[in-house]
Formats: C-alpha cells, sequence, structure tokens
C-alpha cells in the first residue's frame, strides 16, 4: 500500500511541476523598429490570444516567438484570470504596433 502512495506523490509532484512549466509564459520582444517589414500592416490594434478549453499559457507560445523572430508582432501584455475570476494583468499595449495579448 505504501508503494502505491509513493507512485501517487511521484505523479502528483510531476504534473505539479509541468504545470508550473506551461505557465511561465513567453518573454515579449520588442519589435525591431529599424527593420520593419514592408509587407506588414502595422497597426496601434491589439490582438488577443485567448487559448480555448484545455489551453493554457503554452498554446500561442511558438506562434508568438515566430511573429517575434519575423519582426511580425510583439508580445506586451499578458492576462491571468484565475478559476474564481481574480484578474491579474502585466505589461501594456498602449503605443505599440501590433500588440500581442495574452
Amino acid at each position: 500500500m505504501k508503494k502505491w502512495w509513493v507512485i501517487l506523490g511521484s505523479v502528483l509532484v510531476g504534473l505539479i511541476c509541468l504545470q508550473l512549466w506551461l505557465l511561465r509564459g513567453t518573454p515579449g520582444e520588442a519589435l525591431r523598429t529599424k527593420q520593419l517589414r514592408s509587407d506588414i500592416a502595422y497597426s496601434d490594434v491589439p490582438t488577443l490570444l485567448v487559448p480555448g478549453w484545455g489551453g493554457n499559457g503554452w498554446t500561442y507560445s511558438k506562434l508568438i516567438k515566430y511573429y517575434q523572430k519575423e519582426n511580425i508582432a510583439q508580445k506586451t501584455m499578458t492576462i491571468h484570470v484565475t478559476p474564481t475570476g481574480k484578474v491579474k494583468v502585466q505589461g501594456s499595449v498602449a503605443n505599440k504596433k501590433n500588440a500581442l495579448m495574452k
């Protein structure tokens, strides 16, 4: 019986560590203003990325990294909503071109 508790505890610790790793987010990188692309329409209107059912902070990481690498958009704000409805906002979209909010 003790063996099952050890296995269950290990699985729970693993799941908690995985969730914390997924919640770390994607770092934001500012647009390189001297390298703006002529094929992209830069706008002051931000884009809000909302993961669907079962999604998390990792859902859009690859997209955000690609857009920042290609100088298409920049992640400027992260919004966390807890299961109880508490909202925590980090960052700003003020005066930012092609801002991504996640």
